[in-house]
């Protein structure tokens, strides 16, 4: 809060744009304790910020800011701004599509560019239009947990709708259960081999 001030924001400002709360005639700080990420438009502005809990929490792990005039969470993919990006300069033939910012960087740490996130596990329509921009074969790839499967099959009848190819990218086997894991341990693959080979190889080896 001191910092925005100190930059000349007011505690108006702070207040609309989501980034901080008043509660008992005080100002707080709407993500406090946790881990900021910027999440970036498609025409690369920051229009929001999420923050991940750090550390085991009895509260929610992934917190956005309060949608505003420039942000509204249907209308955005997380990590758009790099697969824009990416489309310039890499052929790839799908967009894998996630739940969080933490998947979408962990997977393009490790070589895999064309990947986005819708945030949560409800994919909006809005969000299938702008995928198709980039590509008509998605590939999705949420959480095994019981939200996460219903999300899938809702997200399917959302894309395939929308005029779009649709698969699953399912992790059968315990040991894969971390996406971050496993893209970590085919970093190299994901550099010399195609997605549809790489995903050929978790139906395999899981």
């Amino acid at each position: 809060i001191e910092y925005l001030r100190a930059k000349g924001f007011s505690d108006d400002e702070m207040i609309e744009s989501g980034v901080a709360k008043e509660k008992n005639a005080k100002l707080y700080d709407f993500e406090a304790g946790r881990l900021i990420v910027p999440i970036f438009n498609n025409l690369n502005n920051v229009v929001a910020f999420g923050g991940r809990a750090l550390g085991s929490v009895d509260f929610m792990k992934y917190k956005n800011t309060e949608e505003t005039l420039i942000f509204k969470k249907r209308n955005e993919l997380f990590g758009v701004h790099t697969l824009k990006k990416a489309k310039l300069t890499e052929n790839f033939n799908c967009v894998i599509v996630v739940e969080g910012y933490m998947d979408v960087i962990s997977l393009y740490q490790a070589g895999v560019k064309n990947v986005v996130a819708s945030m949560g596990t409800a994919l909006t329509i809005e969000q299938a239009k702008m995928l198709k921009y980039y590509n008509n074969n998605i590939y999705l790839c949420y959480d095994g947990d019981n939200a996460g499967q219903k999300a899938t099959y809702k997200g399917i009848d959302i894309l395939r709708d929308a005029g779009l190819n649709v698969k699953v990218v399912r992790f059968i086997c315990t040991w894969f259960q971390s996406k971050s894991l496993f893209f970590y341990i085919l970093n190299c693959l994901s550099f010399l081999i195609s997605v549809d080979i790489v995903l050929k190889l978790v139906q395999l080896f899981c």
